[in-house]
C-alpha cells in the first residue's frame, strides 16, 4: 500500500513541481528517528529521485523570468547564454551565460509559475494537514515552517 501511494505521490510532485517538489524532497529528507511509524521508507526511497534528478524547463519557458524581472530577453542581457541547464532543483533552474564584459556567471532562475502558485499550493497544504494528523501530531506548525523556508529560499 504504501509503495503504490508513494510512487503516486512521485507522479503528483512530477505533474506540478515546484513546492510539491520541494515538499516530496523533504519527505524524502526524512530517514531515522521514528523510522516507518512517523513517515514509511516506502516514501523516503520512492521520493529519493527527485533530490538529484529534478525535470528542467526549456529555455524558451525559463526565458520570461528575464523579461519580466529584468525586462530583457537572456541575449539582450548577456554576450551568451546557455539554453540547457547545468542543474535543476525544484524551484529553479541554473544556466551559464557569459557577461558583455567577459565574466562566465551562473544564472539561476526561479520557475515563472512558482510566485503565482505559491499561495493556492500552500492553502492546499494548510487544507491537507488540518484533515491529516499521523500519530495525532498536529501538522500545521509543519507547513508554516515549510512556508517561512520556502520564502527565504525564493528571495534570490
Amino acid at each position: 500500500l504504501h509503495a503504490r501511494s508513494a510512487e503516486k505521490c512521485l507522479l503528483l510532485a512530477q505533474e506540478n513541481g515546484g513546492i510539491y517538489n520541494k515538499a516530496a524532497q523533504f519527505v524524502a529528507s526524512l530517514q531515522g528517528g521514528a523510522g516507518d511509524k512517523g513517515v514509511p521508507m516506502a516514501y523516503v526511497k520512492t521520493l529519493r529521485v527527485l533530490t538529484d534528478r529534478a525535470p528542467f524547463r526549456p529555455f524558451k519557458f525559463m526565458e520570461t523570468v528575464l523579461v519580466e524581472d529584468f525586462g530583457q530577453s537572456g541575449s539582450q542581457l548577456f554576450a551568451s547564454i546557455e539554453e540547457t541547464p547545468i542543474a535543476a532543483a525544484s524551484l529553479a533552474q541554473v544556466h551559464k551565460a557569459m557577461t558583455k564584459d567577459g565574466r562566465k556567471v551562473a544564472v539561476k532562475m526561479l520557475y515563472p509559475t512558482l510566485r503565482k502558485e505559491l499561495a493556492s499550493d500552500f492553502a492546499v497544504f494548510r487544507m491537507i494537514g488540518s484533515q491529516v494528523s499521523p500519530g495525532g501530531y498536529d501538522l500545521q506548525w509543519l507547513i508554516n515552517d515549510f512556508e517561512e523556508a520556502l520564502k527565504m529560499e525564493l528571495d534570490l
